[in-house]
């Protein structure tokens, strides 16, 4: 006789997106295991906390088992810690007990569940796997987009992968697992608007249901230290050529480019004139910008920048038909 290795996905960090199965099973198992030695830092253990105290009031708990897995790029010291997590989950299963090792999102999509339940799978033991939200889907979900249509493709890029190589590809682009490379990405996807002419759109939603969730739809507006937990979606990219109606430039303006010192966000090489003196204005509440009503009433459009992004050329369109 000998226990069971469950992989559960526990989703992307909503609790209420964890599924029934998975928690059914961290009803029936005895053993429930943490891929962080920190139980405040695990991110895991956050989102299962709330239905394992409610085991623990039913007079059912369950034994915490927190493990460590070091951030780090000494291949060595990874995989002596994988190995070590195995043999503990193995000690369980040969007593026979069944372990529920809990990973954020889905086991099969980078999950470190992956490589223990190889090693206790050579040690002869049964393994199950329980899948969950994704990241990307929950992230498409908060921002209520389609990820591709039916004839489009979607590939899910790693930050170790070359961004160069990854824009060549066609369809959806999902960016994950970039952390410290989120600059570098911002600014990879700048220079493909501004110098190669590339129009596309973005979105990056980071710590997803959270309650520290940021969204952010503007690419000059992104804050690249938003942390390891954000997803970036690049969508319905198109090259600039034979749509030059939709930029325009007045560098002989003595005020060009006139939002620069107030807002800092940006770049002379990518300031659209085109709609100078906003025909949204008399929308009011609605335009869509960011302005504010000063004490005497007035609507100030002083720090707003919306009409002069490149990319907002077709939600301008759509704004003055509204306008019409």
């Amino acid at each position: 006789m000998a226990g069971t290795l469950f992989g559960l996905g526990v989703g992307p960090g909503e609790p209420e997106l964890m599924s029934l199965k998975a928690e059914r099973k961290i009803r029936e198992c005895d053993v429930i295991v943490f891929p962080n030695k920190d139980r405040e830092k695990c991110m895991a253990y956050g989102i299962a906390e709330k239905l394992l105290n409610s085991l623990a009031a039913e007079k059912a708990p369950k034994k915490c088992v927190f493990l460590d897995f070091p951030m780090t790029k000494d291949a060595s010291a990874v995989l002596a810690a994988k190995k070590a997590a195995a043999e503990t989950i193995c000690g369980y299963l040969e007593q026979n007990l069944d372990v529920a090792f809990l990973t954020v999102g889905d086991p099969a999509v980078y999950s470190t569940f992956v490589h223990i339940s190889a090693f206790v799978e050579q040690k002869g033991f049964k393994i199950e796997v329980v899948s969950g939200v994704t990241s990307f889907c929950a992230a498409a979900a908060k921002l209520g987009i389609s990820l591709a249509e039916p004839d489009e493709s979607i590939h899910i890029i790693p930050g170790s992968y070359s961004m160069e190589k990854a824009f060549d590809l066609e369809g959806t682009l999902i960016f994950m697992k970039s952390g410290s490379r989120l600059a570098e990405l911002k600014q990879f996807l700048l220079k493909q608007k501004t110098e190669n002419n590339i129009d596309f759109e973005f979105y990056a939603v980071s710590n997803c249901g959270l309650e520290n969730e940021k969204i952010c739809c503007d690419l000059a507006l992104f804050d690249a230290d938003s942390g390891y937990m954000t997803v970036v979606i690049v969508k319905n990219r198109k090259p600039l050529k034979g749509a030059h109606y939709k930029f325009f430039q007045n560098r002989m303006c003595e005020m060009f480019p006139c939002h620069k010192d107030q807002t800092g966000t940006l770049e002379p090489e990518n300031f659209n004139c085109l709609f100078c003196y906003c025909p949204l204005y008399a929308l009011g509440k609605n335009c869509g910008g960011n302005f504010y009503y000063t004490e005497k009433g007035v609507k100030s459009c002083i720090n707003c920048t919306f009409p002069h992004k490149r990319e907002n050329y077709e939600l301008m369109k759509a704004k003055i038909k509204e306008l019409l």
